[in-house]
């Protein structure tokens, strides 16, 4: 897209072109897989900050998202005192030193925490 706006109404490209969507599986989620002029418009609609759509009264909102640059056993392994406080969590666990999130709460407004 070269800047210019596009004023086809979402709902009548959506139905125009839905036939041509690929549904990707990705760990549990199906995500669409859009291409073409549906693409652009998503993009041009995503970039210029309106990330909210209205189809047939309902409101969608419009979000990118990246795959992490690493994965948490990357980010436990880099990181000692995270890999510890996980190998401690666990330990407690193990221990039957476990809390409800009652008593974490009594413990949080007691200052315990």
């Amino acid at each position: 897209m070269s800047g210019s706006r596009i004023d086809i109404p979402f709902h009548m490209l959506y139905n125009k072109h839905k036939n041509h969507l690929k549904i990707l599986p990705r760990g549990g989620t199906k995500i669409k897989k859009i291409e073409g002029q549906m693409a652009d418009v998503m993009k041009e609609i995503i970039s210029a900050g309106d990330s909210v759509i209205e189809i047939e009264g309902k409101k969608y909102y419009l979000s990118l998202v990246e795959k992490p640059e690493t994965t948490v056993a990357d980010d436990v392994e880099a990181d000692p005192e995270l890999k510890q406080k996980l190998l401690q969590a666990k330990m407690d666990i193990v221990n039957g030193k476990t809390y409800t999130t009652d008593e974490v709460v009594e413990m949080i407004n007691q200052g315990e925490l």
